[in-house]
């Protein structure tokens, strides 16, 4: 099974560390898993800037 993990936090604390957890532990079961850390990225589509 294909998991994705979105990590939305800006900050490496504890949500990185419970997505780097459960991602090894997934991989472990034989997922393949891959994390986004869509927090630290700028996303403009859909909306303007003020």
């Amino acid at each position: 099974m294909k998991i994705a993990i979105l990590n939305g936090s800006p900050r490496k604390g504890n949500t990185a560390a419970m997505a780097d957890a459960f991602a090894k532990d997934a991989a472990e079961a034989g997922h393949e898993v891959e994390i986004l850390h869509v927090g630290q990225n700028v996303i403009k589509h859909g909306f303007r800037d003020r």
